[in-house]
């Protein structure tokens, strides 16, 4: 996965927003939650062992998710 730097970069030379490079194809601008990727950008300025452990908490939060939907599209075949 590329840093946020390396987005940024790509997004220059494109000369795009980040948000150009990251939204999915018909979805519009405002529902882009452009918070979020201003958060990202804060997050890679912290140390690594900061960094590590909030990449964890969102990775556990990701897998929580992913593991209800699975339940819940399971339970309704």
């Amino acid at each position: 996965m590329p840093t946020l730097t390396t987005l940024e970069k790509i997004a220059g030379v494109f000369e795009v927003d980040i948000s150009q490079l990251v939204k999915k194809p018909g979805k519009n601008d405002e529902e882009i939650n452009l918070s979020i990727l201003e958060k990202v950008r804060l997050i890679d300025t912290l140390e690594k062992e900061e960094k590590g452990c909030l990449l964890k908490m969102i990775d556990i939060a990701i897998a929580k998710k992913r593991m209800k939907d699975n339940l819940a599209s399971m339970m309704n075949e």
